[in-house]
């Protein structure tokens, strides 16, 4: 995409391939950048020694080169996106899927935020984000998201692929479209260190869209479901658009009042107030207000009131 020719300055190298399109328009997409530290900044030595705990993700392989024989070689974004939708056990074709994808203005396949567009037209929420660390992309994991991690040097000079999980011992698996065995491969986690978090650790992150009508709902949680980083109370996906799932533990029984707030402490909505049982819970929020107004992208508050008058906390990125 772009070739650097110092520390501060860089020369664009795409040129648009047809006169007859217009710029594409895009209708959902969510951007968040995690803290402003540069790739200078990565450490190394505390990558290789982050080893999240075993968790893997099922899919379909599809091998890029197999798919077309004339666009194969550059479909590695739609077929990875494709992998994850099949993974959410969405059916999809990947080669319509990546003509779909291609960007008519550039002539290109799977140029984000294009291939994070089109998949939305297939019930998931996708995200242009950062990641800092193997821990953390393992819990969105977790929590049911997906993740197509963007590497470069020195495996790939710029190529996708789907962060399938991690092994027993903590070491990274993906599944690679550009290999024809590449079904749960597991890269050198030195190169792959290098290879994705040297490029900025960014990524295209997916979420399935809740098919729930209602707006808030409650549900209890089969508590093996939670993190053990989750004490009381947090949120995914976090930033969100369109909807987010607040969780929280309810120790003992009685009344819960679950409430919003801006950054000014004004109370926006109340989502419960009831008694509960001991617990986990999970409750909707789809970012209006008590009047059902939208709100605002920016940052808000969850607090949770128990009856005995303890307040936990916790904070949303909310991306319009």
């Amino acid at each position: 995409m772009y070739s650097y020719k110092s520390d501060w300055q860089f020369k664009i190298i795409l040129e648009r391939k047809s006169t007859d399109y217009s710029s594409p328009t895009i209708r959902t997409l969510s951007f968040f950048v995690s803290d402003t530290r540069t790739t200078d900044q990565v450490n190394h030595t505390n990558l290789l020694n982050d080893n999240p705990e075993e968790i893997f993700i099922p899919t379909t392989h599809l091998y890029q080169y197999d798919l077309d024989p004339d666009i194969g070689g550059s479909i590695c974004s739609p077929t990875t996106v494709s992998m994850i939708l099949i993974s959410y056990g969405i059916d999809v074709e990947p080669v319509p899927f990546a003509r779909d994808t291609k960007d008519p203005y550039w002539g290109l396949f799977g140029v984000w935020p294009r291939v994070v567009q089109n998949a939305s037209e297939y019930r998931v929420r996708g995200y242009v984000n950062r990641y800092r660390s193997w821990s953390q992309a393992r819990e969105v994991l977790a929590n049911g998201g997906r993740i197509a991690i963007s590497v470069g040097q020195p495996l790939y000079s710029g190529h996708l692929m789907m962060l399938a999980g991690f092994d027993e011992n903590g070491n990274p698996l993906v599944h690679d479209p550009a290999k024809r065995y590449g079904y749960r491969y597991k890269f050198d986690k030195a190169e792959l260190d290098s290879s994705w978090f040297d490029k900025g650790g960014i990524s295209y992150t997916f979420y399935l869209i809740d098919t729930v009508s209602t707006v808030i709902e409650s549900t209890p949680l089969n508590h093996k479901s939670l993190p053990q980083s989750y004490r009381v109370i947090t949120n995914y996906p976090n930033p969100f658009n369109n909807t987010t799932r607040i969780l929280f533990r309810v120790e003992k029984t009685g009344n819960i009042d679950l409430s919003v707030f801006n950054i000014n402490g004004d109370k926006l909505i109340t989502l419960t107030n009831k008694n509960y049982s001991p617990g986990e819970y999970i409750l909707q929020w789809d970012g209006t207000d008590k009047h059902g107004r939208v709100l605002g992208s920016g940052i808000y508050f969850v607090v949770l009131k128990t009856e005995s008058g303890n307040s936990f906390c916790s904070t949303m990125h909310f991306v319009k």
